[in-house]
């Protein structure tokens, strides 16, 4: 995701005339959704096209977000049934 986020950032970079780092700042910002306005598209085509690079992080967002999730409930499920198992093996000692 962080490839099309960048391949799209240097993309505006060609419509909108920005250096190489200014579009890999803008794109990163954009998709991270922080948008501190610095550096913004003039051009309709590069409007669209940071939509999808806002898209794109949002969705990676999401994705970190439900694995992490995940992994902690799993995590903690483990802990609880080991808690459980240990408990129940020194009352049968």
């Amino acid at each position: 995701m962080s490839l099309t986020v960048t391949f799209l950032g240097q993309v505006v970079a060609r419509l909108e005339r920005w250096d190489k780092f200014d579009a890999l700042y803008w794109s990163f910002i954009t998709a991270t959704t922080v948008g501190y306005g610095d550096i913004r598209p003039l051009k309709r085509s590069s409007k669209i096209i940071s939509i999808f690079i806002a898209f794109t992080g949002i969705m990676f967002t999401g994705i970190v977000v439900a694995i992490t999730v995940e992994s902690t409930r799993v995590a903690f499920e483990q802990h609880v049934d080991q808690t459980v198992i240990d408990e129940l093996e020194e009352q049968f000692q």
